[in-house]
């Protein structure tokens, strides 16, 4: 099992442990997050890094539902009156339509729902 040393009296620890039993405090690496901020799809513009998650889906005859929306991080082009227009970052790639307008229910069972969009600053 891996275990971490005091530096003050080189007792041995936990690697989980904050404080050791002398009262030293461990040094922890932080990991830096992304920050997200909710926004108006409306109020995007080019070059704007956004998260994307959600979006339409397809339920078949059986009834089992299909996601058909797009997930991960992507580069805002333009937004148009239906959606926003983009382009993957990382494993995403290519253009893609993010449909953002409202929900429709079209009769061969695809359910336009809008995506669920954060923009990273």
């Amino acid at each position: 099992m891996p275990q971490k040393k005091c530096s003050s009296c080189g007792e041995l620890a936990h690697p989980r442990v904050k404080v050791c039993k002398c009262g030293n405090k461990f040094i922890f690496k932080i990991k830096k997050r992304e920050k997200y901020r909710s926004v108006e799809w409306t109020e995007l513009q080019k070059g704007d890094i956004i998260r994307v998650k959600g979006g339409p889906i397809w339920i078949n005859s059986s009834g089992i539902k299909t996601s058909m929306g797009y997930k991960g991080k992507y580069t805002v082009v333009s937004v148009d009156q239906n959606g926003i227009v983009g382009y993957g970052i990382d494993k995403n790639g290519g253009f893609c339509h993010i449909w953002m307008k409202g929900k429709v229910k079209k009769d061969n069972g695809i359910i336009k729902i809008p995506h669920k969009i954060k923009k990273i600053k």
